[in-house]
């Protein structure tokens, strides 16, 4: 976000976050498509 200006240590937590969330989601969609054809 552009507009916004947080503390280095926010935004390295922000950006964490995100980054944790982003995979967790792609670990979910990975998981699920390797087992698709078994169900």
């Amino acid at each position: 976000m552009p507009g916004i200006n947080l503390p280095p240590n926010m935004k390295a937590k922000y950006e964490t976050a995100c980054f944790s969330r982003l995979l967790l989601s792609a670990l979910i969609l990975m998981s699920g498509h390797m087992l698709y054809p078994f169900f």
